[in-house]
């Protein structure tokens, strides 16, 4: 005859069956990071994401106390590398630095493998320096508001150069042309350096560029700064006035640098991150390093800046569809 178990039995033998599972299933994150973390940066080797990416990688490195790899996928404006950060598993181990191209890019390509909700904001790491509507020294015009008459009053004349459709400074000259109600014509090129040769030989007429690296070249009497944005003038060019001072509004659109991770990775895991980029960038020597490079240190957290990609999603593509400019 079979014993009879008691209540207390089956009730004790229950309560374990539930904690077993518990403890077999204890979250991985608890003992994040337990080795190399992946840093995918979707530009070429020695760009400046490369060089930022490296730096922030050997700050999270002493912070998290794991080796982080930086590595390169160039390629389709950033879009190979970042594409293979969305289907990554979202473990904490791959991690994605991006620019807002990832802004951009969702309205600037028909057809994307990725899309903006793919990726976790972990922490905004900096901004660039503000740009600066510069011209050359050959064209006929000597301040902003010249440049701004003479576009007007003879409309597709002046051109102006960008590294490429669809980048940056490509756009931000579409913004300020419907600000300013001018048409000038664009000319792409593939590099700063193309673009400061056709400038200086005047070949081109105008074209916006980080304000640290015009700086220096007005300086030197190469290139002329008609323009800077930002709230307030650039404390190296007091005697140049803002977009907002000239009535065109606050144009905003310096890139921001940032860290994201797959869409779904645990909250801890982000929190984590988050914490080690923001301590680091509390170091006074860490924010300097990164003014050397043209950037400014603007750590926020995932919170924040996941509404600011959102709101410049919104923003380009507003002025992506107002242009008319399509990447197939």
């Amino acid at each position: 005859m079979r014993p009879i178990l008691s209540l207390g039995f089956w009730c004790g033998f229950f309560a374990l069956a539930l904690q077993i599972p518990q403890a077999s299933a204890a979250p991985a994150e608890a003992g994040y990071p337990e080795r190399p973390i992946r840093i995918m940066v979707p530009f070429t080797p020695g760009s400046g994401m490369d060089i930022l990416a490296r730096s922030v990688g050997n700050s999270l490195a002493a912070e998290l106390g794991q080796p982080f790899v930086v590595e390169n996928r160039p390629g389709a404006a950033g879009n190979i590398g970042t594409t293979e950060v969305a289907k990554a598993k979202p473990d904490g181990y791959t991690l994605l630095l991006q620019i807002t191209t990832l802004a951009i890019n969702p309205s600037l390509y028909r057809q994307l493998p990725w899309a903006i909700d793919d990726f976790e904001p972990v922490a905004m790491i900096a901004r660039g320096t503000p740009i600066a509507l510069t011209a050359s020294l050959h064209a006929p015009f000597d301040d902003a508001n010249e440049m701004i008459t003479a576009a007007k009053a003879e409309p597709g004349k002046f051109n102006y150069a960008s590294p490429g459709v669809g980048t940056p400074q490509h756009l931000a000259m579409e913004f300020f042309m419907n600000r300013a109600g001018i048409d000038v014509f664009h000319v792409p090129y593939k590099s700063t350096q193309d673009i400061l040769s056709q400038m200086f030989k005047g070949d081109v007429q105008l074209a916006f560029l980080p304000v640290h690296v015009a700086t220096p070249l007005a300086a030197d009497g190469r290139l002329r700064i008609l323009a800077v944005d930002g709230a307030e003038r650039w404390h190296e060019l007091p005697q140049i006035p803002t977009f907002q001072e000239l009535g065109l509004g606050e144009m905003a659109v310096s890139p921001w640098y940032s860290l994201f991770a797959p869409a779904g990775t645990p909250a801890a895991i982000v929190q984590r991150l988050q914490d080690a980029v923001l301590g680091s960038l509390s170091d006074a020597k860490a924010r300097q390093d990164l003014l050397a490079r043209g950037l400014i240190a603007r750590p926020a957290p995932a919170q924040d800046f996941g509404e600011l990609v959102r709101t410049d999603a919104r923003n380009w593509r507003d002025i992506i569809e107002r242009a008319g400019i399509v990447i197939e």
